[in-house]
């Protein structure tokens, strides 16, 4: 019984350089490779200008070299192939067989040899080659792969702005970067071999040998800050410390180290300007407040807090999210026109009504800023004084002035104020009717000039002794009014007018109508008989 061949598997495609040979090799070494599964891809070589040509525009996967008629045998193709293409896997095919014709072969550089009755041997031994080139390939690839990684990280060593550094694990120096050498002022040739107790103080030594230790220990990259002086004088580093061994078993620590005195210097500037802007802010007894171009509150100060009766952890942004969420009613009104403004000029001021927690209205007086450099977004900065106490007294101040003004316009008698020079301040309405002299014709008169009589009758007298500080008294005496009409009698007081702090600012005068036993204020005149021009 006879057994069916079993079917010979696919080894792909083979780019094949077919050198020497007659039309029968031509034919039978593919045909035998195609036998062997492979799908051949035959580039034919006859001379020598043929194969240059071939090599020059074509790769291969595999030579095959075979005697033939003419002189361009094995052996001359064989050395051609090698010049151009020594990696080239090369099998020579020759009816010719001999140990030592195999061997110079081999010798020539022949990946193989194999005799015509052999060809067999011809599938496997262009296997085992072309698995062979391709290991190679990879190892060459692979070493060119590192030495231009290794050409890489030489260069980004040797020209990186940070000093560095390999030890092995005793703390010798094996390597020091360029940058390592000028900063320390020592070459690689110098220090090769030796540790840090013999460039650095012991304190510095021992802690920096502390460190390395550490990190073999640890088996993990650190970082962390070391001291190392340059120039002298002791500075700041941030190194990166990381383990790693060699083929052999050696262990090192390597170093990246950046100078970072001057960033601490500024670090602890900020820190320090960072802790009194805080203490300045929280303990300043004016009211600060940030918020956004729409009138979110970003934050207040420990003042603001205080005034406002809210907790800023607990009530920011919950109770009060805004700053229209503060205004008592009577400032709502204005919220847009604020926020207008300081978006059209970036400077808003003015005082406003706010509402405290516990329902109190509050006033401030505000000076605020929109700052739009160096922020994500605009931001408001806002300055308030609590015045409160002083629009109250500005509100009670003026409703009693108002109130003043009632009663002296109001009132059925005279009322008359001399300033510290005698001259009239005050002349109310009884006395325009009285003496028929409006308040335009009196005030910031001299009474000489108005009562050329008022010396002749000792009435200036009376006043300068009450701006002296002595109350005095005119008798009764009759007043002629001006346009003519019955006498009337009347009374004059004086008195010294005194500001708050008890300083005499004038006279008062208080003319009572004695016809009527009313009583007034005059401040300007007191004699027996009174005339008016």
């Amino acid at each position: 019984m006879t057994h069916p061949t079993p079917p010979v598997p696919s080894r792909g495609r083979i780019r094949v350089l077919l050198v020497g040979g007659g039309e029968g090799s031509a034919k039978e070494l593919p045909g035998e490779l195609s036998r062997g599964g492979y799908d051949p891809d035959v580039t034919r070589a006859g001379s020598e200008d043929a194969l240059e040509t071939a090599l020059a525009g074509l790769s291969f996967d595999v030579a095959i070299c075979s005697d033939g008629p003419g002189s361009f045998g094995p052996s001359l193709a064989l050395r051609q192939i090698k010049r151009a293409r020594p990696e080239l896997p090369v099998i020579v095919v020759s009816g010719m067989f001999g140990e030592s014709i195999a061997g110079a072969a081999m010798k020539a550089g022949a990946s193989d040899f194999i005799g015509a009755g052999y060809l067999s041997r011809l599938v496997p031994a262009v296997e085992r080659e072309i698995g062979a080139s391709r290991v190679r390939r990879g190892w060459e690839e692979a070493a060119q792969t590192l030495r231009e990684s290794e050409a890489r990280s030489n260069a980004f060593m040797e020209n990186s702005p940070a000093v560095a550094y390999l030890k092995d694990e005793h703390g010798r120096f094996v390597y020091v970067n360029r940058r390592w050498e000028e900063v320390f002022g020592a070459r690689l040739e110098d220090i090769r071999g030796k540790t840090d107790s013999d460039v650095l103080s012991p304190e510095n030594a021992a802690r920096i040998r502390e460190n390395d230790l550490a990190v073999l220990a640890s088996n993990v990259p650190t970082q962390l800050e070391e001291v190392m002086p340059t120039g002298g004088v002791d500075r700041l580093w941030l190194v990166s410390k990381f383990p790693f061994s060699e083929g052999t078993g050696g262990r090192f620590v390597g170093g990246v180290a950046i100078d970072i005195t001057e960033r601490k210097k500024t670090e602890e500037s900020l820190r320090t300007s960072e802790d009194l802007y805080r203490d300045l802010m929280e303990h300043s007894q004016v009211l600060i407040c940030i918020h956004d171009l729409d009138g979110k509150i970003l934050t207040v100060n420990a003042a603001a807090e205080r005034n406002l009766g809210y907790d800023r952890k607990i009530h920011l942004g919950r109770e009060i999210d805004g700053i229209q969420d503060l205004l008592a009613p009577e400032s709502r009104p204005g919220f847009d026109r604020y926020i207008a403004t300081l978006r059209e000029k970036g400077v808003a001021s003015g005082t406003m009504a706010v509402r405290t927690r516990t329902g109190e209205t509050r006033y401030w007086d505000y000076s605020n800023t929109v700052r739009r450099e160096g922020v994500a977004r605009p931001v408001v900065r806002g300055i308030a004084w609590d015045v409160t106490d002083r629009i109250l007294a500005e509100r009670a101040l003026s409703e009693t002035r108002h109130f003043s003004d009632e009663i002296i316009a109001g009132a059925g008698e005279g009322i008359i104020v001399h300033g510290p020079d005698l001259r009239y301040v005050l002349w109310n309405p009884f006395m325009e009717e009285l003496t028929g002299l409006t308040r335009g014709e009196v005030v910031g008169k001299d009474p000489r000039d108005l009562f050329p009589d008022v010396m002749a009758q000792g009435v200036w007298e009376l006043l300068q002794k009450a701006l002296a500080g002595e109350k005095s008294a005119a008798h009764e005496t009759s007043l002629m009014p001006r346009g003519g009409g019955p006498a009337r009698w009347i009374s004059v007081t004086f008195s010294p007018h005194r500001s708050a702090n008890g300083q005499i600012a004038g006279v008062i005068g208080l003319v009572a109508s004695a016809t009527n036993t009313q009583c007034s204020t005059l401040a300007f005149i007191s004699s027996p008989t009174l005339y008016y021009a």
